[in-house]
């Protein structure tokens, strides 16, 4: 019986461990995937993201929801599958935007997928645009 259990323990505490190990990657692969996202676009941005946080799209759009899918449609993109689903979106400064200051880049992702995103500027005055190539 003594035998039975600490097999059990031993098991448990390597299962525990793997999915421990899992998760602390899972973060890194999303990030590298946001990353290498934005660089095949064409743009450069810092080292390290300025946010990272969690979003949840919501289960029924309002209208600012329903403007911005409208702007992720027009990258390909469309939010409305993930509607009350948990994003994570990484916040970048973008270094070669015609010159302009304060530009930052969102990426979405999903299950370590990019699902989203868009360009703005910090500017009161500024602008969104979708997330797409560089001109």
């Amino acid at each position: 019986m003594k035998k039975q259990v600490f097999i059990s323990t031993i098991i448990f505490a390597v299962l525990i461990i793997a999915f421990v190990i899992m998760a602390a990657q899972a973060p890194v692969d999303a990030k590298s995937r946001a990353i290498k996202f934005i660089n095949d676009l064409g743009w450069q941005i810092g080292e390290a993201p300025l946010e990272v946080q969690e979003v949840t799209v919501p289960a029924v759009f309002d209208d600012v929801y329903v403007n911005y899918n409208r702007l992720q449609n027009q990258a390909g993109f469309d939010l409305s599958e993930y509607a009350g689903k948990k994003l994570v979106r990484y916040t970048f400064e973008v270094k070669n935007f015609h010159d302009i200051e304060g530009v930052r880049i969102n990426v979405l992702i999903y299950q370590g997928k990019v699902v989203g995103g868009d360009i703005m500027t910090i500017a009161i005055d500024g602008f969104m645009l979708p997330l797409t190539k560089r001109d």
